[in-house]
């Protein structure tokens, strides 16, 4: 049998939108939906640059 584990951390999602609000919005309702307790500290536009190296298609 399965042994219970809580994993706790700081965690970064990149969600696509038309301002810093709906994207704040799109976060939370993803966390919502799977029952992740969570707050929400900060929402800022990733540059073109960042953009291309770090985007991770799932």
């Amino acid at each position: 049998m399965d042994k219970l584990y809580r994993v706790m951390g700081i965690f970064s999602l990149e969600v696509e939108g038309e301002d810093f609000r709906e994207a704040r919005e799109k976060v939370h309702r993803i966390l919502r939906v799977d029952e992740i307790e969570h707050n929400i500290i900060n929402v800022e536009e990733v540059s073109s640059d960042e953009r291309k190296c770090s985007r991770v298609q799932m």
